[in-house]
């Protein structure tokens, strides 16, 4: 069931009463909204309101609440829990990535009406990538910035991903306020499909196209004039007709469905393994709020239920949790019309039971339980009664600690995959264990501050009893000393000795300090065999200017970043529960002014050689590779080859056309590793991109010449 931990890591982080974002924050917006008796609570009591947020590059958020009504407090988590930044105005530097943002109320008992604005400018010279989800069949509203995503000639965009379950057929229309809409559907490897122009400003373009079944598709809705300001984008889908993978029908609540899943139907693609399972789909329809029950049970095969939200985004999934043969989903839900994906893990298929209920109503508060230092209780994780947060069923403990000191926390059961995560006092994630395994237990030890805080003793795999327990070892938190002189290339280290000291997770951090004398592109990479590598970077203030956690690999962090000249901190940590490792922290240093970064280097024409070197200075690619790219400008129809040659890399060579769109690409073409395309070119702009086949430690010395034929 690997491919269903990988969509638990997309779920957002919820609380207690698995109450999912109810509404889209973008990039640049202004929403209203009103906390009242129907609103979600956090486990203080406290209501709150909750938007999501996709940041498709990193540069800076700017985010502005306020309220007559109640004291607000927004809340900026990303998307694991972690409390980012808090406040009633926010403005920092954030990573692409998705986010979600909390209007707090406070305190138990306050409501009432309050409005959120949002603005973001893009980081200079990167590229949008990972966009936001939208529905096959969803309407939205956005605007285009001049701050955002611009597409290679300039013009600004906003990106969607669009998810397919089975073939069929999709409308889009982009209806502009003030510009000359202009629309472009891509595959997910970033190849033209379709484009549509408005021709006028104000005007509605349009793109019908047969999409593919189980396949991610990306809109991008922009602007044909450069212009920016609102838009509506609505889209429209129709199955394939005769296609043997169409929805199975439509529940309303009290429907139960007798179903069969084959392997001649609907087929998911594990993008893990590669691996296809069969699944069918449904649509269900929630006319006002209230608690979804879904229970998937087959004698035939191990079963696996996802919920989808209108936007298209995994809001819950669930493996056998009621036991073998049966998943159950409980979802607090808003009204609208979702999507049920009822799998079999295995590729036969077989006969199966989905049975869809409603209870109407505001959210339930979940049971906030009391525990005591030294104390074990027992516990029981019941798939029809427990609250649920977004690894699955769990119990919540709140409790307050006098003094700071380590906090040492177990839970163990022979029934199921136990799993722990500490909260703070508005249940954002301060630290996790996602060490369990069957019949052992989940542990974690932090060293924290007094406070309040909440264990989330739960289960990734199946349900029953449990033990549980915590002690706290009273003592002054180690002061963290001056930062370690850090000097390329990079040095070796060991979290949990002499020289760390408590981070923000609780868990052992080592600070760094470098230098640059003069302007530079520094890159810092951490790589662990014993941890979850984690890099936050700081000026010499202490203000966080960049952080990442696994773009250099799975578990490996890497940042890339131009620095004016001066002092700087680099801070190494896990990025959950860990007791420490042995890890390495390389630090490299460019000195010259600001990188051309994604935007091209050069112009090259017919006739010219470029000689170049492929490093950590270069554009960071949407296929985590470095690239070099160049602009290429024909008067008239012409025939060109192109060749890359290299011998310290696989080279590959791309061609865009001005919107961004790959309209070839080659990578052994010229012969052993080097790249050749050989095409005709029309009148028009164009960038040739230069990089390695695959993988960020793919650099060195290139060749690239564009010859006339």
């Amino acid at each position: 069931m690997r491919f269903l931990l990988a969509a638990l890591v997309l779920l957002p982080a919820l609380c207690a009463q698995t109450c999912a974002p109810a509404a889209r924050l973008q990039p640049v917006d202004s929403v209203s909204g009103t906390i009242d008796v129907t609103s979600c609570e956090l486990s203080d009591g406290s209501s709150y309101a909750e938007y999501s947020l996709t940041l498709s590059t990193r540069g800076q958020i700017q985010l502005e609440g306020a309220s007559n009504d109640f004291p607000l407090t927004l809340i900026l988590r990303d998307e694991s829990g972690h409390k980012i930044d808090s406040g009633t105005s926010i403005r920092r530097p954030l990573e692409r990535g998705r986010y979600s943002v909390r209007v707090d109320a406070g305190a138990s008992g306050q409501t009432g009406a309050f409005t959120l604005k949002s603005n973001f400018t893009l980081e200079p010279g990167t590229l949008c990538r990972d966009f936001p989800s939208i529905g096959l069949n969803q309407a939205l509203t956005g605007n285009l910035s001049s701050g955002g995503c611009l597409l290679p000639d300039g013009s600004p965009f906003d990106g969607y991903t669009v998810t397919t379950y089975g073939p069929g057929t999709l409308q889009i229309a982009l209806q502009a306020d003030g510009f000359d809409a202009y629309l472009i559907l891509r595959s997910a490897d970033g190849h033209l499909l379709a484009s549509g122009d408005a021709g006028g400003a104000g005007n509605t373009a349009q793109i019908s196209y047969a999409l593919l079944g189980n396949q991610m598709y990306t809109i991008a809705a922009s602007s044909g004039d450069g212009g920016t300001g609102g838009y509506h984008l609505t889209l429209s889908f129709a199955s394939a007709s005769g296609d043997p993978c169409q929805p199975v029908k439509s529940l309303n609540p009290g429907d139960q469905d007798q179903g069969t899943v084959t392997s001649k139907g609907c087929l998911y693609t594990d993008p893990a393994s590669g691996q296809q399972v069969p699944f069918n789909w449904y649509s269900i329809q929630v006319a006002a709020a209230g608690l979804a029950d879904l229970r998937l049970s087959s004698q035939a095969f191990d079963p696996v239920l996802w919920l989808i939200d209108p936007s298209g985004n995994v809001i819950a999934a669930d493996a056998e949790t009621g036991g073998k043969g049966l998943s159950v989903i409980r979802q607090q839900l808003v009204a609208g019309t979702y999507t049920v994906l009822a799998f079999s893990t295995q590729t036969t298929g077989g006969a199966y039971s989905l049975q869809y209920s409603l209870f109407p109503g505001p959210p339930a508060s979940c049971p906030v339980l009391q525990i005591q230092p030294g104390t074990a209780v027992t516990g029981k994780l019941d798939v029809t009664s427990t609250c649920r947060t977004a690894t699955g069923i769990a119990d919540v403990y709140r409790f307050t600690t006098s003094s700071a000191g380590t906090l040492s926390i177990a839970m163990t059961s022979g029934d199921f995959y136990p799993y722990l995560e500490l909260w703070d006092e508005k249940d954002n994630r301060v630290v996790a264990d996602a060490g369990a395994y069957y019949g052992a237990g989940s542990s974690i030890q932090a060293d924290l501050p007094a406070g309040t805080y909440a264990i989330v003793a739960g289960t990734i795999g199946g349900q029953g009893g449990y033990n549980l327990g915590y002690q706290l070892t009273g003592h002054a938190l180690a002061a963290c000393g001056a930062p370690a002189t850090l000097q390329p290339p990079g040095y070796i280290g060991l979290l949990g000795g002499a020289a760390s000291c408590p981070g923000p997770n609780g868990q052992p951090v080592d600070w760094y300090q470098f230098t640059t004398d003069a302007d530079a592109t520094i890159a810092a990479v951490m790589t662990s065999q014993n941890l979850d590598s984690f890099l936050a970077l700081q000026d010499s203030q202490g203000n966080l200017l960049r952080w990442d956690d696994n773009s250099y690999g799975q578990q490996d962090a890497m940042l890339v970043q131009f620095l004016p000249a001066g002092t700087y901190r680099i801070s190494a940590r896990a990025a959950e529960n860990s007791g420490g490792g042995l890890y390495e922290l390389d630090l490299r240093v460019a000195s010259g002014p600001r990188p051309a970064g994604c935007g091209p280097l050069r112009s090259v024409a017919p006739g010219d050689s470029v000689t170049a070197q492929l490093s950590y200075t270069s554009c960071q690619y949407p296929d985590d590779t470095f690239a070099d790219l160049y602009q290429l400008t024909l008067a008239a129809s012409t025939t060109l080859q192109i060749d890359m040659t290299s011998t310290d890399f696989d080279a590959y060579l791309q061609i865009l056309d001005a919107k961004g769109n790959i309209l070839f690409e080659d990578d052994n073409g010229g012969g052993t590793s080097n790249a050749r395309i050989s095409r005709t070119l029309d009148a028009g702009t164009y960038f040739v991109v230069a990089k390695p086949y695959a993988d960020y430690a793919s650099q060195g010395n290139y060749a690239l010449t564009v010859t006339q034929k």
